[in-house]
Parts: C-alpha cells; structure tokens; sequence
C-alpha cells in the first residue's frame, strides 16, 4: 500500500520528487477548510456519490461542510457532504467509534465528554487524495477512511478494547431535520436502513447497507429517546444505534455502500465496489483514480507548494457534480421516481448542479479534460428537464432548492453542445429545455424582462443581476438555435441578449436598478453590497456587475467610452476602496472593489485583453493567484462553491481563461508553470511552454508567441486549437510588451453581430413606464395631496388612478395638476395611458392614516442587534422600509415579543389600529403570532382590546405585510399599549423550534 504509506508518512507525503506518475501526492484536502473555503478534509473519488469525512459541528455558515478547522473536536464521520457551498445539508448515515458507557447524543463542543464526541489535535490529522485520519483522543481510537464512488469504507484501531462500540447516528444531518429513520440486521456482521430528511434539499433519502469486519454481539439504540437493547429493527423519527463487535479485535473495518435509490440499491452498491476488499486495497484503488483523473493535466517547472495549489484546486474541480446513479445505472429522478436509462441512454446519472457558480469555468474545464463526464452530467441536466419540466437551477440530489438566479444550465449545455459534445440526437431537446427555461412565466421576473426588456426593481429583487445574466443565458440560446438553423429563434433571443444595456445608466457608466417608472436608482452607492433576494445586486454590488457583458464586451468598451475609458474603469474597480457601505461573508477576497471570493466579477482580469491591454491582464492575473491562492488551510479567499473558485485557479495557472463560456475562445494570462500539458481524448495532447518563466515571479509578460513552430501574435486562443492538439511557446519576460496581441486583429472579441445590434431607446421605443410619485411618506394624517408623474413619456400621455384598489382603466379618474385628496387609508393604483391607446402597467400605492407621528414610544425591551436600526422612533417615524428588511425603517426582534406604550400626547378618537411586519422565512423571518392592542385614558386603566390576526408565512409571500383591524365602536384614548407577539420558528421550518426574527416597520393608529 505504497501510496497510503506516502500518506501516513507525512514528512514525504508532499516529496519534491517530480515524477508526473504520480500527481496525487500534490493533493491537500486540508486547503479551504479554514476561514470561509468551506471545503471538507474525508475521502472521496473522482465525482463519487460517498464524501467520507469528519463532521465538528451541523450549524453554523462555516460549517456548510460539517468541518471547520477552527474546532478541536469531531462528532463523527458521515458519508455525504457539500463541497464548499454557501449553504448547508447532508452528512448523512454517521459512524463514530467508541469506548466505556454507551452515550446516544454527541455532547456539545464545549464539553465533548457528554456525549460520544472526541477530541483530537490537528496535528494528528493527515489526509490525501482518497484517504483521510485522526487520533480520537476521548476513546484512543486512529480512525481512517477511504472510499469507492458509492461506498465509505473506514478502519478504527482502538486502544483500549474495553465495551468497545461504534455509533450510527441516523439523527445527525448537517443543518438538516430528519423526520424519519430506520434499520434492521441483516445477518451478524450487518445492518442496512435508511434516513430520510428535509432541508436545503426538500426531500432527500439515503439508503445504507454497513458491513462489519467482525461479528456483531449486540446492538443497543434509542428510538425516538426511549433506549432499547437487544433490537434487532426498528423505526422512528430520531434513531441512533449502538453496535458492538464480538471478539474484542483492535481493528475493525466497516463498509458503508450508499443509494439514493433503495436498500438494495445500497447493498448492490457495497457488493460490486468494496464487499471483502481490504482497506489498504481500496485507499490504493482510490489513490490511483485520483491520479488517473488528475493526470490527465501535467504541470512541471514550478516550486512543489505551486503543485500542490494545482493539484489540490483540480482535486476539488472533480469533486462535483457527482454521481446519483447506482452500479446498475438506476437512479433516483427529479420526479421522485425511479428511472434505469439503458442502451444509448445509459451514461450515469449526476447531481449537484450549482449552475450560477459553475458555468463560468468548472464547466468549461471540464469540456477539455472530462468531456465524458461533462457530457453525461448535460444528459443529467436534460433528463431533469424531462421528469421535472425545467432545467435545473441548483440541483441537490435531485431536489430543485432554487438558489441563486439565473438559467445557467443553458450556458453549461450550450457549451458542450456547440464543442460537439452533445451527441445529434439530443439537440433538439437541449434547445427545446434551453428556450423553455427562458420563456417561464413563474420565475425570477422574467414575464417583466420579457415584455418591458428590462427587470423593474420594484417588481423583481436582484433585479441588475438577474438581467444582465438573463441576457448572457439568451445569448446562449441565441448560437444554439444559429447553429441549430433556427433563424427566428436565434434572432429573437440575440434581441434579448442586449437587454443589458437597458440598465445602463450613461450618466455614470454603472448597472443599476430601474423602477417599472423608468428611473434608475437614486441614490446610488455602487459600493452598497445587496444579498440574495435583496436590493438591486446578488451577493454583491455595481462594482461587481459593472463588467458582466461577456457576450458583448466590445459593444461594452464603447458604451464606457472606448478603449481607454474602458481600460481606466477596470483599473478604478481594482484601485477603489475595499470599504463596503454594507457587508456580506459572500463578498471576499477583494482587491479594491474587485472580488475574487465570489463569482460575480472572476472574468474581469481578463477583460484588459478586449480593450487592448494584455500586459495589465498579465499583471491583474498573477496578483490574483499569488494572494487569493495558497497552501494553507486557509489557501481561498471566499467559498469554494462545488468547484468554481478552483477552476478558475487551474484555468489561470495554465494561461487561459474563457470569459465568454459558449464562444470556444480562451482569453491569455500568464501561466504559472513554465510546462502545462493537457491530455486528451485519441490519444492527443495540448502543451503550453512558458519559456523564460523564472521562479522570482517577475517574468509575467508575455513578449512573443508560437504555435506548432510558427508566430502567433493573438492574445486569445480558441477550444479548436486545443481540441486539435498542438504546442502553444509563449515567450515570457519581466517588462510588459506593449505591442503583442494588441492589434485589432489580435484580440479577443465578443459582440453582437452589427447589423442585428440594438440601442437601447430602439429597444424601450413603445414602452409606456408607469406613473410615480415623489412622496416618500405613505403615512399619513390626517390628510395628504399627492401629485403622479411621468419620467419619460410620449406627449398626450395621461395618467388615470383609482383610490379603492381596484384596476384603472381608460374612463377612470384622470390625475389633474391639482393631485389626488387622501383622507382614509387608500389603495391608490395609477397608470399612464399613451395617445395610441398602449397603457402601462398599474403601480400601487399603499398609504396608511395614523395620528402617532411624534408620538412617544416606550419598549418594555429593545430591539436586537444588529437591527435595532432607529429603535422606538423608527415605530410612528411615517417612513416605510417597504419589501427590504435590511432598510433601517425595520425594527428587529430575536425571539422577544414587541410590546410597549404609545403617549399620543392628548386623548384623541381613535377607530383603526395595525402594524406593519415582514416576512422573509429563508432568512428566519416570520409573521408576528398575532397581537393585542388595549387603550387608556390616564396610562393606568388599559380598556377595549382587540386583536389582530396575522398569516402563515409558510403561504403568505416574502416581503411587508400590513395587519389591521377597526376598533369596535371606537375608543378615546391618549395611551396605546400593544404586544405583537413572537415565537419559535414554526414546525414546517428547516429551523424549527429555534427563535424566530420579527421584523416590525410601522404601528398605525386614527
């Protein structure tokens, strides 16, 4: 076992040797598990189903792998796991071994003696490719896994054979709820079941078949937290086990198959790919798949800790997607139903698409050293399409969790498809999914993008960053249906694909958000970080989204002012403060505003090249790999996210980059080793030399290049090249060269076709915007003139409104100079009406009447942080926050009840009371329980409650809700005192039981 040996053997582990056989010896799972990388340290083969590694905690961002290195203890090892997401799930099926009293819960990090979890120090950590050990201090146990793709096979040496015993916790799940769970013996050596949860996945099972090396005495478990011994099967919500061998061996193996498709399914799995193989034999067989895979890219000529940030970035570049099917090829669909493809059709199923993060560069990567795999997970992707009826969005285990925006499937099948990768049969139907996915009328706005060609921010969050990259996926359609010979669609989805410039605000060259009136976004911070389902950017800013027209750039540079104008804004992203006027953990690893620890902005190094500028591409992408990359475990500077920040490394380290994924042409940086030699299919090979590159890490430049022997003088290469084979000489030097890939000829290009190309008042020309009002009260007392304007219109165009929440229409009122009187709260609706009879759409106003502005507000507690925001005040301030509980209007509460006096000043007749509460459940954000309302005199003699009912947040959409009720017969009162009452996160919330935010805008009262 040579290369476990290596392993174990720590001081050789990473050997200086440079024998390329032998690739995997570079690899460091433990890169990426310290600050926000996200990654997890276990076994793990080539895209294989089982991720066998060490969990340390089930909450917590940080955790979204179940490890974070910052612990000092681990709970157990569990078979499933994410690759450095931004959310969290599985880690199911957990073993841990143990000694002494039976314990049946973990016990907390704080006091991992109170339950089966242990201590254990770093240092006696070693992990590589397929392998993975630690020293559990608590039952003096080595613990070591390896694993096959569908099996997880584990070895635990114990020191101490005393009531020796390993625990299967089928409770435990990485920030996940379990709602059911069983298991039964099989015969003395095993036990097969199941487990069966919800949460950032809906509905996910996993089956498992354990076979253990030695006899199994007895099984003891707690059922649902009634403990039983001697059981033999059982079944429950909650169920953890307790198995102990017979014999009191030191060594015990267990092997673990898994599927996703049923117990048998589980145990075909554990029989073909592990049953009665050794340990050592199985960690070498994985070894060995990993320097298959890894080998198919040979870099030489850089320091082994440059190696090990390759290898180890290419290592978790093909740790997704992964495999879903079982070694008979059946697997579990998007339908929920069991499907086995056969003959044709019979490529393995895969799972775990994080399609916003991957089309970038994982994809594309994977088009030139895996276009097997990569073709058979665009099957995946299309099989999706057929049982679910769209393409999948964010894909886990075959549970659709809509995470981030975009259609990126479209861009990951368009790929393949136009580099011949998808075979002819199934063109028609990528199309056909591609087109659908574009035309949804329930999803990310797009009814609003279609029709108007831009996304209203006050219809759509996200709206700048949904827009430009619905143009980028349309752009995609638009060459498919070109290639396909479908000039209709082609030419109406390259219409689309200009949507962009419809955000465009020329004033200062920024992306921003634009109201269905027509008006950009003032006022405007392109600094202002906004979150995913909030504001006008997802998980990032203007900055960040400022350059995202790769299907257009040249259009882009003069839109910006042309070659240097463009060059100059580039350089003002990098060179800008780092301060953010708000902050997200997603938005890292900046340089000036530019930020590589997320995807939104991981083209735009490359984008100097378009504008003429190479060298500064040159200089901007090797600052990038010598500070964003390293060998430490905390070598990333942001999340991982199933392989995109990797590729990206990988990509840049051999000398390209694809900025435009569809288009086949990657643009020149600087490589980081002076030979990268990728393998491909028949046999043939593309090499880049990068000669005169010296260790000192000044020779960046490019200063001349050849190809197969002959000058080339372009700063781009094209996937035919490599596809071709070949040899690629890049001359380097420590000065920029001023003069290569510069002329016209010699960039990289990308831009709509001419005579097909748009401006945007071509393209907005018929559009009529909705009216608007500059009031940014909507409350009010006791009465309010409001006056409706247009932003842009044609002459003659009117605008009509109704006051009762009913549609305008043609014959209704007519706003006049003299305003609209509001006396009530009032559902006022406006629309423009145009000469030619074309309307827009309505825009609702809500205002609400009160007589508590100034009114002094007491709390019986504060608000929480962070979002106590103007506290009291904020209460009876007039101003509303609207749909976005970040505004500082909200007033927040974790888990207390809002409760308090209002002292108008004076008794005053009052008839209605209500309030304002938002609801946000996938940030933790639920409806108030209800709330009680009593009235007095003299604050002392509280009389006439009512009550107010609100709704369930399960149902009752995101976003402000305004609750209220008349009072009975009216009150006098000067004094108001309210409780609006909180709770526990509701049973139907992955959080269940935990306490829930309350967020309050406004307390009314007339």
């Amino acid at each position: 076992m040579k290369k476990l040996l290596l392993t174990a053997l720590s001081a050789v582990f990473f050997s200086a040797c440079d024998r390329f056989s032998d690739p995997a010896q570079y690899v460091d799972p433990f890169i990426g598990t310290d600050a926000h990388g996200h990654t997890f340290p276990g076994a793990t083969t080539p895209f294989g189903l089982v991720q066998l590694s060490p969990d340390t905690d089930r909450e917590g961002w940080d955790w979204c792998s179940g490890y974070h290195a910052s612990d000092t203890s681990i709970i157990g090892f569990s078979h499933t796991h994410l690759s450095g997401t931004g959310g969290a799930d599985l880690g199911d099926i957990l073993l841990m071994p143990a000694t002494g009293p039976v314990r049946f819960d973990p016990g907390s990090k704080a006091d991992p003696g109170t339950g089966y979890r242990s201590r254990f120090s770093h240092k006696s950590e070693k992990a590589g490719a397929g392998y993975y050990s630690v020293y559990l201090e608590d039952p003096r146990v080595r613990a070591e896994l390896t694993a096959t793709p569908h099996t997880g096979v584990h070895r635990y040496t114990y020191g101490s054979t005393t009531n020796q015993h390993v625990i299967i916790d089928l409770r435990h799940g990485i920030q996940d709820n379990v709602h059911s769970a069983a298991f039964r013996r099989v015969d003395d050596r095993t036990v097969e079941g199941w487990r069966r949860s919800k949460g950032w996945a809906a509905d996910h099972t996993i089956w498992f078949r354990a076979e253990f090396s030695e006899p199994i005495r007895e099984i003891r478990a707690r059922i649902d937290g009634t403990d039983l011994a001697q059981v033999d099967s059982a079944s429950g919500e909650k169920v953890v086990l307790a198995l102990f061998p017979d014999g009191h061996s030191k060594e015990i193996e267990v092997r673990v198959g898994i599927s996703a498709v049923s117990a048998e399914g589980a145990a075909a799995n554990l029989a073909a790919e592990a049953s009665g193989r050794s340990f050592d034999g199985l960690a070498d067989e994985a070894w060995e798949s990993w320097n298959r895979e890894l080998g198919k890219i040979e870099v030489s000529g850089g320091s082994d800790e440059d190696k090990k940030v390759f290898y180890t970035a290419l290592y978790h570049a093909f740790t997704a997607p992964y495999l879903f099917s079982d070694t008979d090829g059946r697997y579990r669909g998007a339908d929920g139903k069991t499907h086995a493809p056969a003959g044709a059709d019979a490529q393995p199923n895969y799972t775990l698409f994080s399609t916003w993060d991957t089309f970038r560069a994982l994809h594309p990567l994977l088009t030139l050293v895996q276009p097997e795999t990569n073709a058979a997970v665009v099957r995946s992707m299309l099989r999706y399409y057929e049982q679910a009826g769209r393409l999948p969005v964010w894909d886990l285990h075959m549970n659709e969790n809509n995470c981030m925006i975009g259609y990126h499937a479209v861009p990951i099948i368009a790929d393949a498809l136009l580099k011949g990768q998808v075979p002819d049969s199934l063109e028609a139907l990528a199309l056909e999914a591609m087109v659908h996915s574009a035309m949804q009328d329930g999803y990310g706005g797009l009814p609003h993008y279609r029709r108007l060609g831009y996304l209203p921010s006050d219809k759509e969050n996200n709206s700048v960053s949904k827009a430009v990259e619905y143009a980028f996926d349309d752009w995609c359609i638009a060459q498919t249906a070109k290639r396909m010979g479908n000039d209709s669609l082609y030419r109406a989805f390259i219409r689309r694909a200009q949507y962009y410039k419809n955000h465009f605000d020329p004033a200062d060259g920024f992306f921003k958000g634009r109201s269905s009136t027509g008006q950009f976004a003032d006022p405007f911070d392109p600094a202002e970080i906004s979150i995913l389902g909030q504001g006008d950017f997802t998980e990032g800013n203007a900055w960040h989204y400022r350059f995202f027209v790769p299907q257009d750039v040249n259009t882009h540079i003069a839109m910006l002012g042309g070659d240097s104008a463009y060059v100059a804004a580039i350089d003002a992203m990098f060179e800008a403060p780092s301060a953010t006027a708000d902050h997200s953990p997603d938005v890292s690893g900046l340089i000036g505003q530019y930020a590589h620890g997320n995807e939104p902005s991981h083209q735009v190094a490359y984008l100097y090249s378009y504008a003429g500028a190479p060298w500064l591409t040159q200089e901007r992408v090797a600052e990038i790999k010598r500070t964003m990359y390293t060998a430490s475990r905390d070598g990333l500077c942001g999340n991982e996210d199933c392989g995109q920040m990797s590729a990206w490394y990988v990509l840049s380290a051999m000398g390209f980059y694809p900025v435009t994924p569809a288009s086949g042409i990657y643009v020149l940086g600087t490589p980081t080793f002076r030979k990268t030699t990728l393998r491909l299919p028949g046999g043939r090979s593309f090499t880049i030399e990068a000669e005169g590159l010296a260790a000192d890490g000044k020779s960046i430049y490019i200063q001349s290049a050849e190809y197969d022997g002959k000058p080339y003088t372009k700063s781009y290469i094209t996937h035919d090249m490599i596809a071709r084979g070949g040899k690629l000489v890049l001359h380097m030097g420590d000065t920029p060269n001023r003069e290569f890939g510069t002329a016209a000829g010699d960039r990289p290009s990308a831009a709509i076709p001419q005579e097909l190309a748009l401006t945007s008042e071509q393209m907005l020309d018929g559009i009529v915007f909705e009216p608007y009002l500059d009031d940014s009260l909507h409350v009010f007392g006791p009465t309010a003139t409001v006056h409706p304007k247009l932003f842009e219109a044609k002459p003659g165009t009117r605008i009509v409104y109704t006051t009762d929440g009913s549609e305008p229409g043609l014959s209704s009122a007519e706003a006049g100079p003299q305003g609209i009187l509001l006396t009530r709260d009032t559902d006022l609706r406006l629309r423009a009406v145009a000469p030619n009879g074309e309307s827009s759409d309505t825009k609702a106003y809500r205002f609400y009447k009160s007589v508590l502005r100034g009114a002094e507000v007491t709390l019986d507690q504060a608000p929480s942080e962070p979002y106590a925001n103007g506290g009291a005040a904020a209460l009876v301030d007039y101003a509303l926050g609207g749909n976005s509980y970040i505004r500082p209007q909200w007033v927040g509460f974790n888990g207390n009840d809002l409760s308090g006096v209002i002292d108008l000043g004076r008794v005053r007749s009052l008839s209605h009371v209500g309030f304002n509460a938002a609801n946000e459940p996938g940030s933790w954000i639920v409806l108030p329980r209800d709330a009680i309302f009593d009235f007095s005199t003299d604050g002392t003699d509280f009389r006439n409650p009512v009550a107010i009912t609100t709704a369930d947040s399960r149902t009752a959409g995101s976003g402000a809700h305004y609750f209220g009720t008349a009072i009975p017969h009216g009150v006098r009162a000067r004094y108001i005192r309210f409780d609006i009452r909180n709770g526990e996160l509701p049973e139907w919330h992955i959080g269940k039981g935990n306490p829930a935010w309350m967020f309050v805008d406004e307390i009314m009262a007339y």
